[in-house]
C-alpha cells in the first residue's frame, strides 16, 4: 500500500507574511479585551493571537489539505532592530540607581540561567538528544524568549544536526511564557 500523498504547500510572500503577523496581534488584543479570563492569568495578546492562527491553519490544513508556510525575512530583520533598540535603551545611571536590589536580582538571574542550562543540557543527553537541544530547552528560551531561541535555532540546527531546532526553541519558549503567565497571574 502506498503512502498518501503529501499535502500541497502555499508559502506565503514576506510582506503578506508581516501583515497577517501584525493581524494575528490585533487579534489577540482584541481577545484579551473581550475575554476577563485571559486578562487574569496575564496571557500576553501575541500568545492568545497566534493560538488562534495557530488552530486556523490547523484547520485549513485538516479540511483542504494544504499546507501553509511563510517567508519570514521581515521577522528576522526585525528581531535585530528590537534587540537593538533595546540595548540603546540601558543607560548604566539606571544601573546604578537600582543599587543593591538590583545586584541581588542580577545574580539570582546569573544563577537562573546557569541551572535552566545544565538542567536542559542533562534532560538532553539523558533522552539521546544533542546538547543544543538542551540549551534551547534551556536558558535560551525561558530567559531569551523567542527571539533569542529564533535567533540561535539556524546555529544550532548547522553545528549540532538538529533539523528541527527552530521548532523546539519556539516551542520550549511558548511554553515558558505561557507557565510564567499562569504562575505569575
Amino acid at each position: 500500500m502506498l503512502p498518501p500523498p503529501a499535502p500541497e504547500a502555499v508559502l506565503v510572500p514576506d510582506f503578506i507574511s508581516y501583515t497577517l503577523g501584525i493581524l494575528a496581534y490585533f487579534a489577540g488584543v482584541d481577545l484579551t479585551r473581550r475575554f476577563a479570563i485571559l486578562r487574569s492569568y496575564n496571557i500576553p495578546e501575541p500568545v492568545t493571537g497566534g493560538l488562534v492562527a495557530s488552530l486556523l491553519l490547523g484547520v485549513i490544513y485538516l479540511v483542504l489539505d494544504r499546507e501553509i508556510g511563510f517567508e519570514l525575512a521581515t521577522r528576522d530583520r526585525l528581531l535585530v532592530y528590537f534587540f537593538t533598540c533595546i540595548g540603546l535603551n540601558a543607560r548604566l545611571g539606571d544601573l546604578i540607581k537600582g543599587g543593591r536590589k538590583l545586584l541581588i536580582l542580577l545574580a539570582l538571574t546569573l544563577v537562573f540561567i546557569v541551572l535552566q542550562s545544565a538542567t536542559g543540557v542533562v534532560a538532553a543527553l539523558g533522552l539521546g538528544l544533542s546538547s543544543g537541544v538542551g540549551v534551547l530547552l534551556g536558558s535560551a528560551s525561558l530567559i531569551g524568549g523567542h527571539g533569542t531561541a529564533i535567533a540561535w535555532a539556524p546555529e544550532i540546527a548547522e553545528s549540532q544536526g538538529v533539523a528541527n531546532a527552530m521548532e523546539i526553541g519556539v516551542a520550549a519558549a511558548t511554553l515558558g511564557l505561557v507557565v510564567a503567565s499562569l504562575v505569575g497571574g
